[in-house]
């Protein structure tokens, strides 16, 4: 059975909602934001490295590592923008009850869970190329990145005001 939605009313106070909301400039940062994970340095006396740092050595690459760029942030952008811009599309009379109904705050979580899974779709759907000699035969790159999950763990989102 298929629930009823009321039919949403234009009130004149929404369209001030509605600039209001868009003056704020909200923002829904999507990635990995930070983490106390921290894994063991490759160098003996080295730091160790966090989620973030790990991040964008895959994001961008490391030639002295001998890791190519393996994005899986850009390419999602990339890859899932014409998809978001649709969902969004077929959902605006949603959006903008949400936000001229005070809550702009679940619209914009929502935004930054569905980016988070578009990342997700990235890490299963991945083609990344191999990582070169020595670190290949370690496969700890390819570990902390796929199998653990460790990175998968570290995106997430966060809406800021």
């Amino acid at each position: 059975m298929t629930e009823q939605r009321k039919q949403f009313k234009f009130d004149p106070d929404n369209l001030a909602k509605l600039e209001a909301f868009i003056k704020a400039n909200h923002r829904v940062k999507i990635g990995v934001l930070g983490s106390s994970e921290r894994r063991p340095s490759d160098k003996k006396k080295g730091a160790p490295i966090d989620a973030v740092g790990l991040a964008a050595v895959h994001e961008f690459g490391s030639a002295k590592m001998g890791i190519p760029p393996r994005s899986f942030l850009r390419s999602t952008m990339n890859n899932a923008s014409d998809k978001f811009k649709a969902a969004l599309d077929s959902g605006k009379s949603l959006v903008f009850e949400k936000i001229c109904s005070g809550n702009s705050d679940i619209f914009l979580n929502e935004v930054g869970a569905k980016w988070v899974r578009y990342v997700h779709d990235t890490f299963d759907n991945n083609q990344w190329p191999p990582v070169k000699e020595p670190y290949a035969s370690r496969k700890r790159t390819n570990r902390i990145l796929i199998e653990t999950g460790a990175m998968l763990r570290s995106i997430t989102h966060e809406v800021e005001k």
